[in-house]
């Protein structure tokens, strides 16, 4: 905090620097008492930062990349030394028409995302959209309370949240097929207080999702159900395109191990292997891809289905 708000001084500083040099006039100097010894070194930090100009050429983190980046990625036990944000999980902040749509969508419908709960990183990408890929959101069934305190989750927790509204499934599916996109993935708090862990609330959404609009694409991405393939078969058993589910990785991997992970979970058949700093719950939901081969594999299977057909009446014709 106290750097960030330097930070900004220092830039305010600079613009009446600017100011002043291009009135001709004099530069303004600081009148201020001297600073005491345990100011002086976080105020030589601010001097040897970026400057203004650094942010409007926007070279902060020019050639700073995860090969030749010399800065702690890990902080050892008993450190208490403060980590910098590496340059490869910098992501730009929300913006854009599709962002703006869908975030008044959930507000008038009182919908729930992980993306915001969460504060996850990928914002931009997913809600923004884009030429390889649609606007997605990762809509949070069974309210916005979590029984688990998952320390890298922003989302709130309780141990006997409020039970969940009947009317969710029904009002999100109504919300998600007014959206007008082809594909949408639900996602939930974990529910240890239930008996089925909500896995019945949730295939209800499913269910009435393609009720309404039977040709949206529908991926769930579920919990663990506490263990209970009962609450997996559930799930499975809705009517749904794709089934997810997160794999917790406790070990830091550097990023240019990321790469081996994607070529080796393609050599273990997956059709689709997103590894990546940012991956983060279907991430980017590998809509655009997950699309296309899910459409491909529908017209191939009503081919053969008229292939089929086609030789039962060839064989009644003879």
């Amino acid at each position: 905090m106290y750097r960030t708000v330097a930070l900004i001084a220092r830039m305010l500083r600079q613009c009446v620097q600017l100011q002043s040099l291009a009135s001709s006039g004099p530069i303004l100097t600081s009148n201020r008492a001297p600073l005491s010894t345990s100011n002086r070194s976080n105020t030589a930090n601010i001097e040897d930062g970026p400057d203004l100009g650094d942010f409007i050429q926007g070279s902060i983190t020019k050639g700073d990349t995860w090969a030749n980046y010399k800065h702690k990625l890990k902080r050892e036990p008993g450190e208490n030394e403060r980590l910098r944000l590496p340059p490869w999980l910098k992501t730009e902040i929300p913006r854009g028409q599709n962002y703006s749509r869908l975030k008044e969508s959930l507000r008038s419908k009182k919908l729930y995302t992980v993306c915001e709960e969460a504060r996850c990183p990928n914002m931009s990408t997913c809600w923004g959209g884009g030429e390889d890929h649609v606007a997605t959101a990762t809509i949070m069934v069974l309210g916005d309370t979590c029984t688990r305190a998952c320390r890298f989750c922003s989302i709130k927790t309780s141990r006997k949240p409020p039970p969940p509204d009947p009317n969710e499934p029904v009002n999100t599916a109504v919300a998600v097929c007014d959206w007008g996109i082809d594909y949408v993935v639900l996602t939930s708090v974990d529910r240890d207080d239930l008996p089925d862990g909500g896995a019945a609330h949730f295939a209800q959404t499913v269910t009435e999702i393609k009720r309404i609009k039977p040709n949206l694409l529908v991926e769930c991405l579920t919990g663990d159900f506490g263990g209970d393939l009962e609450g997996v078969k559930t799930v499975a058993a809705s009517g749904l395109d794709v089934y997810a589910h997160n794999i917790e990785v406790v070990e830091y991997v550097h990023p240019d191990k990321f790469k081996q992970w994607e070529e080796y979970g393609n050599s273990l058949g997956f059709v689709y292997t997103a590894s990546g700093p940012l991956v983060r719950s279907s991430y980017k939901a590998g809509e655009y891809f997950v699309k296309k081969y899910l459409n491909r594999r529908k017209q191939e299977k009503l081919k053969q289905q008229q292939q089929y057909v086609s030789s039962l009446l060839s064989t009644r014709t003879t």
